[in-house]
């Protein structure tokens, strides 16, 4: 087992998933960014978004699910290129 592979109990939340924190190089000048997570079992869920005042903002998830998850991410309500 590697380290990678091991994930102390710790840091998993009460349904044994890890949350995750996601960097975005990323300036907000005006308006706002939001996120949506889409379950595997068609649920929605909103990632906790923060901006970090030094042009990046952190995403922050936990899931609840096992599977795929897919992540948007927008700015102004328009998909921010690459996210």
């Amino acid at each position: 087992v590697t380290e990678e592979a091991y994930v102390p109990v710790s840091d998993m939340n009460g349904l044994g998933f890890k949350p995750f924190d996601l960097v975005i190089p990323f300036a907000v000048r005006k308006g706002e960014i939001t996120g949506e997570v889409h379950m595997p079992s068609g649920k929605k869920a909103t990632p906790e978004i923060v901006d970090n005042k030094d042009g990046t903002v952190t995403v922050r998830y936990a899931p609840t699910e096992v599977g795929l998850h897919e992540m948007h991410i927008k700015y102004m309500g328009s998909h921010i290129p690459g996210k």
